[in-house]
């Protein structure tokens, strides 16, 4: 690191605690705009093309899924796919579990992309609350979800999620983890620490990392206490 980018992240780190909160951006609609100008590509690294989209998904699946898979239970039957843009994992993660994914996400163009599936019930976070009943989730899934959600929002995701998945249930995280000195101002990169520390009613555990160009993705799996 040269002593220029050092001291200009230093800088930034001092603002940050002076000014004690972050600079404020509308979210919601920053992903609106995006998902109509890349369509499904929007949920990708956008050094990507949008005729890579099911060969990314499918490497990430990959990835991710033999990790899932063997913890699962018998029992686990609906899953949660939390932030699930056009759908990329909706019906695998249904079929996965041989049950259905209730897929969820705040931007309707996204659902709109989606392909229809019988296992899959598509619907619109509204004001933050998830369309789901208190523990009726058996397992949710986050995949480069929750970088997206600003430090003073994300508090009020999780407790969402917390109040879905049943005591017992099984959460897999996946998100970008490594700390940048200067990011978009629509995402946060959190360390693994961070995110353990965060989703507290459940016990991750780092159970893979992956690399998809430049980013280094920390997978984290763990149940929630009974």
């Amino acid at each position: 690191m040269t002593p220029r980018r050092f001291l200009g992240g230093l800088k930034r780190r001092l603002k940050k605690l002076l000014l004690g909160r972050e600079k404020p951006i509308d979210t919601l609609a920053y992903w609106e705009r995006r998902s109509r100008q890349l369509g499904r590509r929007a949920v990708l690294n956008t050094a990507h093309a949008e005729e890579a989209f099911e060969q990314v998904t499918d490497f990430q699946i990959r990835e991710m899924f033999p990790h899932l898979k063997q913890r699962l239970s018998l029992a686990d039957k609906m899953v949660l796919d939390f932030g699930c843009g056009p759908g990329r994992f909706s019906e695998a993660l249904a079929l996965l579990v041989d049950g259905r994914t209730l897929a969820v996400d705040p931007v309707q163009h996204m659902l709109d992309m989606a392909p229809a599936s019988d296992r899959v019930d598509y619907q619109r976070i509204v004001d933050g609350r998830l369309p789901a009943e208190d523990g009726s989730i058996d397992v949710v899934w986050i995949c480069l979800v929750l970088g997206g959600i600003l430090n003073q929002d994300i508090g009020a995701s999780l407790n969402e999620i917390h109040r879905v998945l049943k005591p017992g249930g099984l959460i897999c995280v996946a998100e970008n983890t490594v700390e940048e000195e200067e990011g978009p101002a629509h995402w946060r990169s959190r360390t693994v620490g961070q995110y353990q520390e965060m989703i507290s009613f459940c016990r991750l555990d780092l159970v893979h990392v992956y690399v998809d160009i430049d980013e280094e993705v920390s997978v984290m799996i763990g149940r929630k206490d009974k």
